[in-house]
């Protein structure tokens, strides 16, 4: 799998023409293709849990395990590494949000967690939203019809979205994080681009908002941006990332454990926070950056921006993460 820091790709493959009402009806086909893939998985794993029961055995977990990495491959966001503590399996997959931030047929992203040992299933919403245009610029700039194409041009970064997603949750858990109530933008780097977004903190999560770069240049901050991001980030690959996200998710159900176990929600939890300090640091430092072009000029601006990055980086520096 490319790692998240892989340089802007050279060669696209064959462009196509896609305009605004062709690139509408391509997301649509993507939130008709995810709900459709979803009701299948929740038929087939209706099947088999009255047809199978928990496995008493390591061996059987595993086997169950690949059984419903194939029931829930058509909405993967990306192939689980493995169970999490010899019997957990968590699997994060596309979603398309009917209610709550995102509204009717917008795209999301769910974690499905499983105790395959004991057969218990729950269902964690993940805090980002993919707003619709977002979705529709980016088979514009790549010039492609194919919606596998889109969404693995969007998935490393979705990978990184759920770590900043993850620690938002986390701050807005604690006493002095009620007082981040203001969107912050920031900007992560795709395989052939870059996506724009803001961190929505009152509520919390991670909005979205739109793709830039593919066949068109990007402007030189943000290329400037990307590069700094990228420098950052090019040593950690997708699968890395995904071990970390699963293992927050697969803890929540673990905290009334103990043990080594009972701690693995706390840990990954600060694996997490880990990793945004080297994303908040890049974006403080280069946070003239994410403003438009007059909005750089405006000394007010970038000061106010400053130090909202500035406040969220301090709440990134704790050295221990209250679960």
């Amino acid at each position: 799998m490319q790692r998240c820091g892989s340089s802007i790709r050279a060669d696209l493959g064959v462009s196509v023409s896609v305009n605004e009402a062709l690139a509408r009806g391509l997301r649509h086909r993507i939130v008709s293709d995810i709900e459709e893939a979803e009701g299948a998985s929740d038929r087939l794993m209706r099947v088999a849990a009255r047809t199978c029961s928990a496995p008493a055995t390591r061996k059987g977990a595993r086997r169950m395990f690949k059984e419903q990495t194939r029931i829930y491959s058509r909405v993967l966001l990306v192939p689980p590494s493995d169970l999490v503590a010899d019997r957990y399996g968590v699997w994060l997959c596309w979603h398309v949000d009917q209610a709550g931030v995102s509204g009717w047929g917008e795209i999301g992203l769910v974690a499905q967690v499983i105790d395959l040992m004991t057969g218990t299933a729950r269902r964690f919403a993940l805090p980002v939203q993919l707003r619709g245009h977002l979705i529709e610029r980016t088979f514009q700039r790549l010039g492609t019809t194919d919606p596998a194409v889109v969404l693995a041009e969007l998935r490393p970064t979705m990978l990184w979205s759920l770590v900043l997603g993850i620690v938002l949750t986390t701050i807005r858990a604690m006493p002095e994080g009620k007082g981040l109530t203001e969107p912050l933008p920031f900007l992560l780097p795709t395989p052939a681009g870059v996506v724009l977004g803001d961190t929505m903190p009152e509520w919390p999560y991670l909005r979205i908002n739109t793709y830039v770069g593919g066949r068109r240049p990007i402007s030189a901050a943000k290329a400037r941006l990307r590069a700094a991001m990228l420098s950052q980030v090019s040593d950690l690959t997708p699968e890395a990332v995904e071990r970390i996200v699963c293992g927050y998710f697969a803890g929540l159900g673990l905290q009334a454990s103990g043990g080594r176990l009972g701690k693995l929600h706390s840990e990954s939890a600060q694996a997490c926070f880990n990793l945004m300090k080297r994303v908040s640091g890049v974006l403080r430092e280069h946070r003239h950056l994410l403003l438009a072009k007059a909005e750089r000029d405006d000394g007010i601006k970038r000061n106010e921006l400053l130090w909202r990055w500035a406040e969220l980086q301090h709440r990134t520096q704790c050295e221990e993460v209250v679960a």
